[in-house]
């Protein structure tokens, strides 16, 4: 007897995988009068608006830009320091600016369920600072006579909510420098060299240009804005909205100076310090307007450069002497301001003069900023300069050059080895050249040795030791001689693979002259203990008469040995001194 298999009478349909969870094409009967079951499919997710995927093509080119910042910096002894990404939203607001744009408008601000608001940082200096002046109270016995002597870099991912453009994302890559301990125009000429070198080991010396300016003192700026202001009262109606807010205080103002910051100021002006508090800063960001109606009115509008006193002017004509030594070009632009009250006089910017960048073609900027430790709550100012550099613009800039990333010419300037040549490839694929060097990576392959630099200054002759009779004089190198030579012997030995460390202190007063012979003379001996602080055994001294004659000294910092060495065999000894 044969049995037959029977389905029941209702119609038979199929479960989806969706319904089942499963995968692949298994199948599953089912009995049902309905029709087949469907289930939408999800939404694509999408990238957020400003932010974007780095994709390997695009990760190595920034990889070139972070590699080669690496090199120069630590060829030059800055140490590298890692901040958080999340903040307090104070710091900021202290260091930007409460009325800024940045804080007002671009910055990324949330509560923190601990209490309190935490931010994701929109720039790296202010955490430098703060993480300084943090370990600083945390000693055992802090000192506000003790000196600050830092040379740090960092590397990192920073966050502002501004319109996207060219290479200027909501998500962006930074590296930058920041020096501390020095008020000098050494310090200041020592952060350009380091820029300058960035850009030309990048190949893009030709593609930039570098503008300076100086904004003197608070109480110069004070002055200034003064004027500023009454030029613009009677022009209010031709300015932007935001620009006459700035004008008229409309703005919520927060108070960016310190007390000393402040008090400077008032004594410039009859004008009561709680008055006028924040008014410079917030005045001079009009000059820093992007509005087209304000280029107009300030077309004609006083120059800072008119109200600076001789002493300021003097400070900016040493700067650049530094340099032209150092065949550096730039130009001076009077316009360049910073819109917070701790800047002070050098502030510089260098800006690509390719359009590949749009409006918003600065590739690196910086300045001074002897108030910020103030700003912070720190107990005393510690002198700083610095700058930071955006790692995807300076990649863009580089795409752009006439000769390509990747032709010889751009290769051998930003000393990267050349790719062999490449098919087009789609945007996941990973490029051949993944090696991004032909010489050793100065962080991955060590240092062979480490040597500081210093120029030693003549002694100082005061009125009271004037000899009757002149001594023979040989001849000597002038300080812009001095300054090419040092910069120039800081390459040659860095391409030995030495890293060499210029060492910067602060003048020190001789105020046991004199008061007509008193002035400001570095002293040897705080170099040779800053030099000691850098951890380094040995130190190259350029006397100017010495250095006149092609020969350095070498001096051991334990022993106190030194020896007179041409200069033409300095890498040589030091490699023997190290091994």
């Amino acid at each position: 007897m044969t049995t037959a298999f029977t389905m029941p009478a209702a119609a038979t349909t199929y479960a989806t995988r969706g319904e089942l969870g499963l995968s692949g094409s298994s199948r599953q009967w089912k009995s049902s009068g309905a029709t087949p079951a469907k289930t939408a499919r999800p939404q694509l997710s999408q990238l957020v608006r400003g932010m974007r995927d780095v994709v390997p093509a695009v990760a190595l080119s920034q990889a070139r830009v972070t590699q080669t910042f690496g090199e120069v910096t630590a060829n030059l002894g800055f140490g590298e320091v890692e901040t958080p990404i999340v903040e307090q939203e104070s710091l900021f607001k202290r260091s930007i600016g409460a009325d800024s744009s940045v804080v007002m408008k671009e910055m990324y601000a949330f509560d923190d369920p601990d209490g309190g608001r935490l931010c994701l940082r929109p720039e790296g200096t202010a955490g430098v600072m703060r993480a300084v002046l943090q370990r600083l109270a945390a000693e055992p016995t802090p000192s506000i006579n003790a000196d600050v002597h830092a040379s740090l870099c960092y590397t990192g991912p920073m966050f502002r909510r501004e319109k996207p453009q060219a290479g200027r994302y909501r998500q962006f890559l930074q590296c930058g420098v920041e020096y501390l301990g020095s008020a000098g125009v050494d310090a200041d000429g020592l952060v350009l060299y380091a820029a300058w070198r960035l850009i030309r080991e990048l190949g893009l010396s030709s593609q930039v240009v570098l503008q300076l300016n100086t904004l003197g003192t608070s109480a110069e700026r004070y002055r200034y804005v003064q004027a500023l202001r009454d030029y613009l009262e009677p022009r209010a109606n031709e300015l932007s909205g935001e620009s006459l807010s700035r004008l008229r205080g409309r703005t919520p103002v927060v108070a960016t100076g310190s007390d000393e910051l402040r008090q400077e100021a008032a004594g410039a002006s009859t004008t009561s310090a709680a008055e006028d508090t924040g008014i410079v800063g917030r005045v001079l960001r009009i000059l820093d307007s992007k509005h087209a109606q304000d280029h107009a009115v300030l077309e004609a509008a006083p120059l800072l450069s008119d109200f600076l006193d001789p002493s300021t002017h003097a400070r900016f004509a040493e700067l650049k002497e530094t340099l032209e030594a150092l065949a550096i070009p730039f130009t001076v632009n009077p316009r360049l301001v910073r819109g917070l009250d701790y800047y002070s006089h050098t502030v510089f910017e260098i800006v690509a003069n390719s359009g590949v960048l749009g409006a918003q073609s600065t590739v690196l900027a910086g300045g001074r900023y002897d108030e910020l430790s103030l700003v912070l709550g720190g107990k005393r100012k510690v002198p700083a300069v610095g700058w930071a550099a955006g790692v995807e613009r300076l990649s863009l800039a580089r795409a752009s050059t006439p000769q390509g990333p990747s032709s010889k010419t751009g290769q051998a300037e930003c000393g990267l080895a050349a790719p062999p040549a490449e098919q087009p490839l789609g945007p996941f694929a990973v490029p051949n050249s993944v090696f991004l060097s032909s010489r050793p990576n100065a962080i991955q392959a060590g240092r062979l040795a480490r040597v500081g630099i210093l120029i030693v200054p003549p002694k100082p002759v005061y009125p009271d030791q004037q000899q009757s009779a002149p001594a023979a004089v040989s001849p000597q190198l002038s300080p812009s001689q001095l300054v090419s030579l040092l910069y120039q012997t800081v390459e040659e030995l860095n391409q030995k693979g030495i890293c060499t460390i210029p060492i910067l202190v602060r003048s020190r007063e001789c105020t046991d002259k004199p008061a007509t012979s008193s002035r400001s003379v570095p002293m040897l001996g705080d170099q040779l203990r800053a030099a000691a602080r850098h951890g380094l055994e040995h130190v190259v001294l350029l006397y100017p008469d010495q250095a006149a004659t092609g020969t350095a000294v070498v001096r051991h910092l334990a022993s106190a040995h030194q020896q007179s060495v041409s200069l033409t065999s300095l890498a040589t000894h030091v490699l023997q001194l190290s091994s």
